[in-house]
């Protein structure tokens, strides 16, 4: 009976160290290998800051008299182009920042911006339906008497600078609208312009 003992227990032995010999000691295991880096998420309220800012910029580069209007004074002597070739311009500015905007999650953007996701959205589309569907311009002659009037009386009915220098600006403006081959040609801007000079206030002595 002991002999059996001994033997099942050699036995026993051998067989647990033959596994133990079979496994690759704990030390030879290869180091695991580092988590690979996540990429950042995206931040979708700066994205939406740059875009709103590159699609106001555009915009005013289109309409310079509207930027004019809203205070942008770097289009001054710049007239809306309103030719086909002006039009196709505006268009696939348009049709580029919807595309844009699609690409934005408007969900994980802040209250606010999704506010202004919203407005931005409507806006550029309602650019694409004036375009392609209400097509003003074809119909709507008051559009290029707003042009034109837009264009002068704006510059002299704010003091945004010195009598001089927006005076200069608006014959540039008078001088870009005669010369433009769009139908602003047709509008009397003599007119447009007299009509719209307001009176001098004192800091503004000097007439043009």
């Amino acid at each position: 009976m002991s002999r059996s003992l001994l033997v099942l227990s050699l036995a026993t032995s051998m067989l647990l160290a033959g596994c133990n010999s079979e496994a690759p000691p704990s030390a030879q295991k290869p180091a695991a290998a580092p988590a690979a880096a996540q990429p950042p998420a995206p931040n979708f309220d700066e994205q939406f800051a740059d875009l709103s800012k590159r699609w106001l910029d555009g915009s005013f580069k289109l309409s310079p008299v509207s930027a004019t209007q809203a205070g942008d004074h770097r289009f001054d002597a710049e007239l809306d182009d309103l030719s086909a070739e002006g039009r196709q311009r505006g268009l696939d500015f348009s049709k580029g920042m919807l595309a844009e905007l699609g690409k934005i999650d408007r969900t994980k953007l802040s209250r606010e911006n999704q506010i202004d996701y919203a407005i931005l959205s409507n806006q550029v589309k309602s650019d694409i339906w004036y375009v392609e569907s209400l097509q003003g311009w074809a119909w709507d002659p008051t559009i290029y008497s707003q042009i034109a009037g837009g264009a002068l009386y704006t510059l002299m009915a704010r003091e945004f600078a010195p009598l001089p220098i927006a005076c200069a600006r608006r014959h540039r403006a008078w001088r870009s609208c005669r010369s433009s081959s769009s139908r602003c040609t047709r509008i009397s801007i003599r007119t447009v312009c007299r009509r719209s000079t307001p009176t001098p206030s004192p800091s503004r002595t000097r007439a043009c």
